[in-house]
């Protein structure tokens, strides 16, 4: 069963990630719409992309608003639940896949934890893994046959993911999604503290972005903050606001405080 949906989010939802999101979508229009470009040359473009970085970090939030700007329908596969322990249904499970979506075309497959599906050759001899690779690798080169079916994959191990997946034709465009930089953690502030009702002035955010920031660094040796902490920062200060405050007070610098001292 396909389990698909409109896409909900926006390029603008999502500060910081925009020159992915472009650089992606410039890509798919042309896979689209390639009546709207320039005919006298022979440009092949990238039938698949891929996304790389830590947990988190909003790899699945990129692809959303990617399918949203381009108007396609939008479909999150989990790959590891793809991977069947029965040798033989993995691979069927992925032309399965293939073949439902062209019914719904133009779509966008998200493959998160690709490399569960793809997992580098080097390290791993079981043939259940590489049958599923050779499945997903016949779909992507099919050609025409998969016109307006997108792929994007996701992983959080660049380096697991077999070669062969990231050759010309395939994923061959890759993008890393780290975790904010202090502009970009300022960028998100900003734009969580539209949902939410406050009394923070400029100099206030500056502090709040760097308090983020600050807590980003002294733990970047073991996970740095991603986009999805900042927003559980913002939903403890809602919740904080509903179950213990009244009607029309707001948040203030100290609350947040509080919750990132936590």
């Amino acid at each position: 069963e396909m389990d698909i949906k409109k896409p909900t989010l926006k390029k603008s939802d999502l500060p910081g990630s925009e020159g992915v999101i472009d650089a992606i979508c410039q890509e798919i229009s042309f896979l689209l719409n390639p009546d709207t470009f320039r005919k006298d040359l022979n440009y092949n473009p990238d039938q698949g992309f891929l996304l790389y970085g830590p947990p988190g970090t909003g790899k699945t939030s990129i692809a959303n608003a990617i399918a949203n700007e381009l108007g396609v329908l939008f479909k999150v596969i989990n790959s590891n639940e793809l991977v069947s322990k029965y040798s033989g249904e993995s691979g069927a499970n992925i032309r399965s896949l293939f073949e439902q979506a062209r019914l719904f075309r133009p779509i966008l497959l998200f493959f998160d934890e690709i490399d569960s599906i793809a997992t580098s050759r080097d390290q791993t001899s079981h043939s259940i893994e590489n049958n599923s690779l050779y499945a997903l690798l016949n779909e992507i080169d099919s050609g025409s046959n998969n016109d307006n079916v997108i792929v994007i994959g996701a992983t959080n191990r660049r380096d697991a993911v077999d070669p062969a997946l990231l050759r010309p034709g395939r994923l061959t465009q890759q993008f890393e999604v780290a975790p904010p930089d202090l502009d970009q953690i300022k960028l998100i502030v900003e734009k969580k503290l539209e949902e939410i009702p406050h009394t923070l002035k400029a100099k206030d955010i500056e502090s709040l972005t760097e308090l983020i920031h600050d807590r980003s660094s002294a733990t970047a040796s073991k996970k740095a903050l991603a986009q999805t902490d900042i927003a559980r920062i913002f939903n403890m200060a809602t919740r904080q606001l509903v179950l213990h405050t009244n009607t029309g007070d707001k948040a203030d610098l100290n609350l947040f405080k509080t919750i990132i001292a936590q």
